[in-house]
């Protein structure tokens, strides 16, 4: 069994976001070509040069000769149809950036071709307006010429079937007006929703330039006549209606606006009982044999005031909008809702869009990595949560005191026979753990990864609430190096 991906010189990812970014490119290559075309179309003028027409100054079409021989071709073969190719542009342009390219390119552009002429036949019965500047009719000289041959044919065909009913042009283009619109509709491709939202677009158009129509009239009425505005608006037919269509529109554009929530970090570890104890100087009058805990002022105290717990929410929204951006140039849709800053690692919290694979945005850690230059990401789906975690390392990272471990409250308190304060979870809160549920421990890791800190860490947890008596050490050291500090302590067997 070969792999798909064996002759790809590039990653999968690297591979799929150059497909889209062309992609783009291609859509909007081909919606501006339709956007140029309809230009030309609305700056037609009939004395510009052309096929037919020769003038020696300058074209007034906006895109100058090729603007003026492209307008006058298609307007004279096709008339007003002539505009239906740069509407077909722009809306295959729209569908290929929106990731939904058109399918059977050659069939769609057959069938556009029956439908340019099917509706030029139908617009060639109508009359001919009076500002029309072309000699021919609307349906242009294709369309002219297919109605006449069409109807002298079926006019011959029933003379030669005995019929002597006359086939008029109107009844030709009339038959042809509804399968020509049909495949005008299949050329486009568009789908019911996008058709719906087509409607309400131009629908929400007509209302507002009504309404802008409106006001001006009333202020123009207002102003001739001295009359107060206010007595001559009209009253919405539901008020209840339009302030429930209002609530809506403003819930719905907060909800996409509303940045992701930054949840505040974990506040300074409670002090627990026997280190306020322990602040208390006492005077050892009558020194005897008793083993006493050394103290917490051994080691150094965390800075006090709450610089260490504050938040740059701007910064943290920021970073989600970009993680945002990063994620769907990878082609995964979906929102950050929540931000949990830490001491050295922030959580970023993705509602992934309907239909997305857990294992695909996994699988993008790196690509991740790379794109907010960060050194490594940890992505994994939030246990009991409809969410996932994405795990960012700080820019700057907060030190963890020791001695903020040992001396809170969470320390204490913890039930276990062996405990260990490994540090702090992503949270900022104290992570305690008992050793003597797991007797077999292993730390391992590269050069420089906080081994020997993590080590001594765990050593100190011990020595700090058990005597002598309590807890006896074996320590083996090959290297004779790392752990040589602790030489002469009571606690070694």
């Amino acid at each position: 069994m070969t792999n798909p991906g064996a002759g790809s010189i590039l990653p999968e990812s690297v591979t799929e976001f150059l497909k889209r970014r062309i992609s783009e490119i291609l859509g909007l290559s081909v919606g501006l070509s339709g956007l140029l075309l309809l230009v030309a179309l609305l700056s037609y003028a009939p004395g510009d040069p052309s096929l037919n027409s020769a003038a020696d100054s300058n074209p007034g079409n906006l895109l100058g000769i090729a603007g003026a021989y492209l307008s006058d071709l298609l307007l004279q073969s096709l008339g007003i149809v002539g505009a239906v190719p740069a509407l077909i542009l722009v809306v295959w342009g729209v569908q290929t950036m929106r990731k939904h390219p058109p399918t059977m390119i050659w069939a769609r552009l057959s069938l556009g071709l029956l439908a340019l002429m099917l509706v030029s036949m139908s617009l060639s019965a109508l009359p001919i307006p009076s500002g029309w500047p072309l000699a021919t009719r609307l349906g242009g000289v294709i369309g002219t010429v297919l109605l006449e041959r069409g109807t002298a044919l079926l006019n011959a065909a029933a003379m030669g079937l005995g019929f002597s009913t006359v086939v008029e042009g109107w009844m030709l283009a009339l038959f042809a007006a509804l399968p020509g619109a049909v495949a005008l509709i299949t050329v486009l491709g568009l789908s019911v929703q996008e058709w719906r939202h087509v409607g309400n677009s131009m629908t929400n158009t007509a209302r507002r330039g009504s309404n802008l129509v409106s006001a001006t009239l009333l202020r123009l009425y207002s102003w001739l006549t001295s009359t107060p505005i206010a007595s001559k608006l009209p009253v919405p037919s539901s008020r209840a209606e339009t302030a429930e269509r209002a609530a809506v529109n403003i819930a719905t554009g907060a909800k996409r606006a509303t940045p992701p929530k930054v949840a505040p970090k974990a506040a300074t570890p409670k002090v627990g009982r026997n280190a306020v104890a322990k602040r208390q100087r006492t005077l050892d009058l009558v020194p005897g044999d008793d083993f006493e805990l050394p103290p917490h002022d051994l080691l150094e105290a965390p800075p006090q005031g709450k610089a260490a717990t504050r938040v740059n929410k701007d910064s943290l929204q920021q970073n989600a909008k970009l993680l945002e951006s990063v994620l769907d140039d990878f082609g995964v849709r979906g929102d950050i809702i929540k931000v949990h800053p830490g001491p050295v690692v922030t959580l970023y919290e993705l509602e992934p869009a309907p239909g997305t694979k857990t294992s695909r945005v996994i699988g993008l850690s790196d690509d991740i990595a790379r794109s907010m230059s960060a050194v490594s990401v940890r992505v994994a789906v939030v246990p009991g949560r409809n969410v996932i975690g994405i795990e960012l390392p700080n820019v700057e990272r907060e030190m963890v005191y020791l001695r903020e471990l040992l001396a809170s409250d969470s320390f204490e308190r913890s039930g276990g026979k062996l405990n260990m304060a490994l540090g702090k979870d992503i949270g900022g809160l104290p992570v305690t753990v008992d050793l003597a549920r797991m007797p077999h421990l292993l730390i391992a890791g590269t050069t420089g990864s906080g081994k020997s800190v993590g080590i001594n860490t765990m050593i100190l947890s011990l020595l700090y609430q058990l005597s002598p008596d309590e807890c006896k050490l074996i320590m083996i050291d090959p290297k004779m190096l790392e752990l040589s500090v602790y030489e002469g302590i009571p606690h070694l067997l």
